[in-house]
């Protein structure tokens, strides 16, 4: 009994540990990202920015749902879309989402034929890929099943968060010292972006516990919630999630009666207007090269 009573006892000590080291590393990793992301919010309300200045290299995620949530999202990425050659956005598409992948074929289109490859086959609208993963959770879905589809997409998130994407010279530049930094600049998103199907918060939940877990840096998978438009007066499922985990760097909403209860930043309306970061410009308006 004696031998037992000290198993338990060191077992539980071990617990208690863990749920300590946890707790200290979730706020550790909620502080050391915020400062930054509130001087970028500051920078971005002073206005837009400038054509001129050349953009660093960017590794953004994109967590697309079926229907509205795709259609807001490509929309605000048109709207906020600046070239940049030195950039790859990935997009995460749950299995057997069709709708979303012509979504971004269309997208990625209107992106090659605005900016097309230069001479060496770059093009200045950067690279792009899609990569699929399991369903959170279907529409209407019980809660109480719908935690092991959860954990299924969790379970293959984690490849797409560790797997960088394979640009253009990838090899070739891995040859040469700057070569190899900015190979090792696109190891991991630099900001996930979802606004609100459930696979979005997976993804986020799932970066936040590699960060916890040192795997990933903890200036890296910076995480920007846009709660969708549709909701003007009450947070979304997803939306109440990121609101009370407290998991993304940015957390933004779309209608001011809803910033108002909820405390969150007011962005206006997005979707319509492209003023995310202050940027007017449409690709839209773009026209292609000859």
């Amino acid at each position: 009994m004696g031998l037992l009573f000290l198993a338990i006892l060191a077992a539980n000590v071990l617990i208690i540990g863990a749920l300590v080291l946890a707790t200290v590393r979730y706020f550790v990793v909620l502080r050391s990202r915020r400062s930054a992301m509130n001087k970028a919010w500051k920078a971005a309300r002073q206005g837009p920015v400038p054509d001129g200045v050349q953009l660093p290299s960017t590794y953004f995620m994109y967590v697309l749902g079926s229907g509205g949530h795709t259609g807001e999202l490509c929309e605000m990425i048109k709207q906020q879309f600046r070239p940049n050659p030195h950039s790859h956005r990935r997009y995460i598409i749950t299995s057997g989402d069709g709708h979303s992948v012509n979504a971004v074929e269309r997208l990625e289109g209107l992106v090659g034929r605005a900016y097309p490859p230069d001479a060496n086959g770059v093009s200045q609208g950067g690279s792009w890929d899609i990569v699929y993963v399991v369903r959170a959770r279907r529409v209407h879905q019980p809660l109480y099943t719908a935690w092991y589809s959860a954990l299924q997409s969790a379970l293959s998130i984690v490849q797409f968060l560790l797997n960088p994407p394979k640009r253009q010279h990838a090899a070739k530049a891995a040859s040469t010292k700057a070569g190899r930094q900015s190979v090792a600049h696109f190891a991991f998103p630099n900001l996930i972006v979802t606004n609100g199907p459930g696979t979005g918060f997976i993804v986020c939940l799932v970066a936040f516990v590699l960060k916890m877990m040192y795997i990933v840096p903890t200036d890296r998978c910076s995480i920007l919630f846009i709660e969708t438009w549709a909701h003007v007066s009450t947070l979304s499922l997803t939306g109440k999630l990121f609101h009370y985990s407290r998991i993304a760097d940015l957390f933004v909403v779309q209608h001011e009666p809803l910033a108002t209860k909820t405390g969150q930043r007011f962005i206006g309306e997005v979707t319509k207007y492209g003023n995310l970061l202050g940027i007017r410009k449409t690709l839209g308006k773009q026209k292609p090269k000859a």
